[in-house]
C-alpha cells in the first residue's frame, strides 16, 4: 500500500504489519483441535515475537532516517 508522506506512510505500514501478525497469533487457537497445546503455544509465541520485533526494528529504522 502507498500512503502520502514518507515517515507517516512507513509508520502506518509498520502498524498494519504488527496488527496482522498479532491477529494471526490470536487465531492460531482455531487449530487447537489439530495441534497439541504446546504447539499452539509455540506458534502464538513466535507470531507475537515476530510482531514485536517488526515493530521494534521498524521503529528504529524510521527513527534513524
Amino acid at each position: 500500500m502507498k500512503f502520502a508522506g514518507g515517515k507517516v506512510g512507513a509508520v502506518v505500514s509498520l502498524v498494519i504489519v504488527t496488527v496482522v501478525l498479532l491477529f494471526v497469533a490470536d487465531y492460531i487457537l482455531l487449530f487447537e483441535g489439530f495441534l497439541t497445546e504446546s504447539a499452539v503455544f509455540i506458534a502464538q509465541t513466535l507470531f507475537r515475537t515476530a510482531a514485536l520485533s517488526c515493530l521494534a526494528f521498524g521503529g528504529i529504522k524510521i527513527a534513524v532516517d
